[in-house]
């Protein structure tokens, strides 16, 4: 399960609890509070499903956009998020180098410039290594 479906999964199970918890305080025969709660369990089953398909649908896109630039005749276009990750690379190892120099840099830049990079990285590395798992189970 990928990080939309758990968001949207926890997110929804929540909503379910609450609803349960309601349910066993408002209504009183045994038959309602059951039919009641068995439809929230569908409800949250229906979620849960539309949530993988928003999941892979979102895969979807992301591979047929790397595929669409791939396929491009611009060079900017299928080396711009390679040139991105070497440009914060190269910006945060300057302000790093930098600092020890007694140059002033402001925290948040670096901290900024950090976030950026893992960011980056996790999707550049993170997503091919995801690509490749996903080949392989379909093998």
């Amino acid at each position: 399960m990928g990080w939309i479906s758990e968001i949207f999964t926890s997110s929804v199970g929540a909503v379910v609890e609450k609803a349960g918890e309601a349910i066993d305080r408002l209504v009183t025969s045994d038959a309602e509070k059951l039919e009641l709660k068995n439809e929230l369990v569908k409800i949250e089953l229906d979620a849960k499903e539309k949530a993988g398909n928003l999941e892979l649908q979102f895969d979807k896109e992301i591979t047929s956009r790397h595929q669409a630039d791939m396929n491009s005749d611009s060079w900017l276009s299928k080396n711009i998020r390679p040139l991105t990750l070497i440009f914060i690379l190269v910006m945060y190892s300057l302000l790093s180098i930098s600092s020890g120099f007694d140059f002033i840099v402001t925290e948040s830049y670096v901290e900024l410039l950090g976030n950026w990079g893992m960011l980056i990285m996790s999707f550049y590395f993170g997503g091919r290594t995801l690509e490749k798992i996903q080949n392989a189970r379909v093998k």
